[in-house]
């Protein structure tokens, strides 16, 4: 038995991984040890997938490899690492992280009514009486006036002046009977910093999750494992509480991932209890 031929193809696609992901991608599509059982597993996947689509399964099978091969990477490279990535410190960059979102998320919604009321103040004056005031209403000049930004060196402005001025003026002057004010962009931009930092309240994050060998690594792939099946791009059944793998099959594309014999179901369930609580 085999892995799934579209699993092998993606494994087998060297355009698509990193130098750093060749031993993780190596062992999964020619394992050196319970061969039979990580195929097995990973056919059970392959059905999980098939059920979920009516589309060919690439896609849905590259967002799963994706995942699985860059939280092993990271994986690795946390264990190489000294003082500078425990867990301790990922769980406290993680909460300045999320204070931070939070903050934007504040501060643009308060400068986007600041901006709105002088829209509205500014309406009852004469353009003359503003004098040399540019007040900011149109979006698509002020993104078009971002090629003059003195913080950019010279060749990007330009390059991005080439590929955007044209299609901003044409959209400035279309005559639109709705065109976003700055003030619609900030609360836009408010409203998804708060929805970010609401998800990253979730019990599937850093900040939640149990303290363990694999806390992160686990973590991290099932939340991304989460996040894809509640936008119906992976199915549920690959969730840890789904229906389509068991935690001994889990555990047998895991230990091969990272490549450690010694990851066992067991694992996974001190995980699931550790996270329970």
């Amino acid at each position: 038995m085999g892995i799934p031929p579209i699993a092998a193809a993606i494994l087998s696609d060297s355009s698509r991984w990193l130098i750093r992901d060749r031993a993780i991608v190596y062992r999964l599509n020619s394992p050196k040890y319970n061969k039979d059982a990580l195929c097995l597993a990973l056919s059970k996947v392959d059905q999980a997938i098939a059920k979920n689509t009516l589309a060919p399964c690439e896609r849905q099978w590259g967002l799963l490899l994706d995942y699985l091969v860059f939280s092993v990477a990271t994986y690795h490279e946390a264990k190489k690492g000294s003082e500078d990535t425990p867990p301790t410190k990922r769980r406290s960059d993680y909460q300045t992280l999320t204070n931070q979102m939070r903050d934007v998320a504040e501060m643009a919604g308060k400068l986007a009514e600041k901006i709105k009321s002088i829209g509205e103040l500014a309406e009852q004056f004469d353009p003359a009486d503003i004098a040399d005031i540019d007040v900011p209403v149109n979006p698509l000049q002020w993104l078009n006036d971002t090629v003059y930004l003195k913080t950019v060196d010279s060749e990007a402005r330009e390059r991005y002046k080439g590929w955007i001025q044209a299609d901003v003026e044409r959209l400035a002057y279309l005559g639109c009977k709705y065109v976003p004010t700055i003030s619609d962009m900030l609360t836009e931009l408010s409203n998804r910093y708060q929805h970010s930092w609401e998800a990253s309240q979730s019990s599937n994050t850093p900040i939640k999750s149990p303290k363990s060998r694999y806390n992160d690594f686990l973590s991290h792939f099932f939340s991304e494992l989460h996040r894809e099946a509640k936008r119906n791009q992976l199915p549920e059944q690959l969730l840890l509480n789904g229906k389509g793998l068991s935690l001994p099959e889990w555990a047998d594309i895991l230990g091969c991932a990272l490549d450690e014999q010694d990851f066992k179901d067991q694992n996974l369930k001190d995980f699931m209890r550790r996270k329970s609580q």
